[in-house]
C-alpha cells in the first residue's frame, strides 16, 4: 500500500510499502501539544510523524484547538503512527485510491 499525505505548498509525503494500514475514522480535536504527543505510543519502536502544514505545536491551546487524523501502518517491519491535519490518500500497490481523508483546515474554529 501507499500512504500519501499533503504537506504545505502542495507537496506530498509518501510512505511506500506500507502494510497493515489502519485509519480510525475518528478525527481528534487537540487542545494542547501534550495531547498531540499522546496520540503516538511512548515506546521505542514506533516512529511518530507529525504532518501539520501551517501549524506549530506550541500554538495549540484550548482557545486555539486543531483537528487531526491518525493513520497507523507497518513499513520495513517498523510501526509508524502519522498524525496529520491535511489530505490523506491510502492507495493500493497500483496507485489506485482505496481511501481519501480530509481534515478541514486543521483548526477547528
Amino acid at each position: 500500500m501507499l500512504v500519501k499525505i499533503q504537506n504545505s505548498g502542495g507537496r506530498w509525503t509518501l510512505f511506500d510499502n506500507a502494510e497493515q494500514v489502519n485509519f480510525g475514522s475518528n478525527i481528534h480535536t487537540i487542545n494542547s501539544e501534550a495531547e498531540m504527543h499522546d496520540l503516538v505510543p511512548p515506546d521505542v519502536v514506533t516512529q511518530g510523524v507529525f504532518i501539520l502544514p501551517g501549524i506549530t505545536l506550541n500554538s495549540i491551546s484550548p482557545s486555539s484547538p486543531i483537528q487531526v487524523g491518525v493513520v497507523e501502518f507497518v513499513r520495513s517491519q517498523k510501526p509508524y503512527v502519522v498524525v496529520f491535519s491535511s489530505l490523506l490518500y491510502i492507495c493500493n500497490d497500483n496507485g489506485k485510491t482505496v481511501e481519501k481523508v480530509i481534515v478541514e483546515h486543521g483548526r477547528s474554529n
